[in-house]
């Protein structure tokens, strides 16, 4: 939200979305060991547990676009190149089932396409990683490393490509190849350090995240993996660490609201911008949409947890008993 609405610099939203595969993927291959397995039942659970997680509350950021467009068209084209209304029933369709695989960027002679979400090209990447790993990326360490060794070959083949190594589906598969290994090296080498510890990498992490945009390289290039090695080590010392009950608390809540504010910053954004009538950009427009952002994104968090989640368990009820035999983990949130 930041980088998108206060325009912070380089590839700032870029870093944000691949350490998300990162914990995508070292998330995803705990629940597929824990609740699901690799079973042709277990996949077609875990297949609809995703889908009840990640479309219900995009159709719901999709139709507050739609909305706010028909509102004020003229407006909207103005303040997003991609807030137009589909024009067709095929472009309606691919909004339905978000047919939209990377970012739409300004190109000379090109003209705008219509995408109410902007970010949701990351939903569309995240999904068909879910596939690839619950079609066995995420079964052991071997499948984890040649997942990850897939995806850093892709990253060399298109070296001179910078939109295919980072908004390319394949291109997905090194990030989340990194969190497949991250949860077999936690089994492995978990080191139970204290919960400080954890908070003192994370704050180390942030500052290192600000410190790459003082380094006078390509943000696409060697940054851009330099991020997703500090993220690893992060990421692992996280998960090695002992939970505090006020910590697990705030990470659940802190998560639940992370989705809904990826998907509606832009419309919120838009939405100060018409009830003010302001042109405000940047960090004004961000600090203007902050509260709203997370107002609205708290409620729908409440209104998905009531209405959604107890589907969502049920399809995790019914795999209970690990195919593993081990005692089957339950995520409120994320998972």
């Amino acid at each position: 939200m930041a980088a998108h609405l206060g325009r912070w610099t380089d590839l700032t939203a870029t870093y944000a979305v691949s350490t998300f595969f990162v914990i995508s993927g070292y998330l995803m291959t705990a629940t597929l060991h824990f609740n699901y397995g690799f079973g042709a039942s277990g996949f077609f659970r875990f297949f609809m547990n995703r889908f009840l997680r990640l479309y219900p509350m995009y159709w719901v950021a999709a139709g507050m676009s739609v909305l706010l467009i028909a509102l004020e068209p003229a407006l909207a084209e103005a303040y997003h190149r991609n807030f137009l209304l589909p024009d067709s029933l095929r472009s309606w369709a691919g909004l339905a089932i978000n047919w939209y695989w990377r970012p739409d960027f300004p190109m000379p002679n090109k003209a705008s396409v219509s995408h109410v979400v902007p970010p949701a090209w990351a939903l569309a990447v995240e999904f068909a990683m879910y596939v690839v790993l619950a079609l066995g990326a995420a079964r052991n360490i071997k499948t984890g490393v040649l997942c990850l060794l897939a995806g850093a070959l892709f990253h060399v083949a298109m070296a001179h490509d910078v939109n295919e190594r980072l908004y390319a589906i394949p291109a997905a598969a090194l990030p989340y190849g990194i969190g497949i290994c991250l949860y077999f090296a936690v089994k492995a080498y978990r080191t139970n350090i204290g919960m400080y510890t954890s908070i003192a990498a994370t704050c180390l992490y942030g500052g290192f995240i600000c410190a790459l945009h003082l380094l006078p390289l390509d943000a696409a290039g060697f940054p851009y993996y330099l991020n997703l090695v500090a993220f690893a080590v992060t990421l692992f010392l996280i998960a090695s660490a002992t939970e505090g009950s006020n910590f697990r608390w705030i990470d659940r809540n802190i998560g639940g609201l992370s989705y809904p504010i990826y998907l509606i910053h832009y419309q919120a954004a838009f939405l100060i911008q018409i009830i003010i009538s302001t042109k405000a950009a940047g960090w004004t427009l961000f600090w203007l949409t902050l509260p709203l952002t997370v107002a609205l994104s708290a409620a729908l968090e409440y209104l998905n947890q009531q209405i959604v989640d107890p589907y969502r368990n049920s399809v995790r009820a019914k795999s209970d008993a690990s195919p593993n035999g081990a005692r089957s983990v339950r995520h409120s949130r994320a998972p």
